[in-house]
């Protein structure tokens, strides 16, 4: 292929974005196949371009947040106290945003999938009912002996 030559290699499939809906709808196409809007600077995934009607739903539910600088992802309602908190329930909190993360295309499935992995090796190291507010950096620096370098 010469430099000036712009084909794509044999085999890629080329996707066509789709067209807005209508003039005025909002958000752009992007090319991982969910509907987006660039906001204070960063771009947001809203939902598939399938289903442009529940992309612009969340989009109108997260919009004022996001331009008031609150993401209401990680928003997370917990009904334990910090000293109340386990290891699993630490886990678990940052699994769901990890998942959500995923779903939105933010990250691949495989760093879910490794995150998964990570907190399960996790738990099995400091036991499901370690409360999370006992853990001290000791106990962090046996965790990490605990595992051969790779």
């Amino acid at each position: 292929m010469t430099p000036t030559d712009r084909r794509k290699p044999h085999g890629h499939k080329s996707r066509k974005n789709p067209e807005k809906p209508y003039l005025e709808f909002p958000l752009t196409a992007h090319q991982n196949g969910q509907w987006c809007k660039k906001i204070k600077g960063k771009i947001w995934f809203f939902g598939v371009w399938e289903n442009s009607e529940d992309a612009l739903r969340k989009y109108l539910d997260e919009v004022d947040e996001i331009q008031a600088g609150r993401d209401s992802r990680k928003t997370v309602v917990v009904g334990l106290s910090s000293s109340e908190l386990t290891a699993y329930d630490l886990c678990n909190l940052y699994l769901e945003r990890q998942q959500r993360r995923a779903d939105s295309g933010e990250v691949t499935r495989r760093n879910f999938s490794d995150n998964l992995k990570a907190c399960t090796r996790f738990i099995g190291h400091f036991g499901k009912f370690t409360r999370a507010a006992s853990l001290r950096a000791a106990d962090f620096s046996a965790y990490n002996a605990a595992f051969p370098d790779t």
